[in-house]
C-alpha cells in the first residue's frame, strides 16, 4: 500500500507542474496577443517572431505530455 501511496503522491507532483506549465502557457499566449496589438501600433515584427518561437518551443513539451498520458 505504501508503493501505491508514493506513486500517487508522485501522479500528483507531475500533475502541479503540468497545470502550472499549463498556466504559464495561457499567459504566454495571452502575452504573444498583446504583442501582436502592440505591433498593429508599433509594427515591429522581430519582437513578435521571436516571442512565437518562444512560445511554440515552451508548449511542444506540454502538449507531447498530454497526448502520451491520453494514449496511455
Amino acid at each position: 500500500e505504501q508503493g501505491t501511496t508514493i506513486t500517487e503522491v508522485n501522479l500528483t507532483l507531475v500533475d502541479r507542474v503540468v497545470v502550472t506549465c499549463a498556466l504559464l502557457c495561457v499567459l504566454m499566449w495571452l502575452w504573444l496577443i498583446i504583442a501582436f496589438a502592440v505591433e498593429l501600433f508599433t509594427s515591429s515584427q522581430v519582437l513578435t517572431i521571436t516571442q512565437a518561437s518562444v512560445i511554440l518551443v515552451s508548449t511542444s513539451p506540454a502538449v507531447f505530455y498530454f497526448q502520451h498520458r491520453t494514449t496511455a
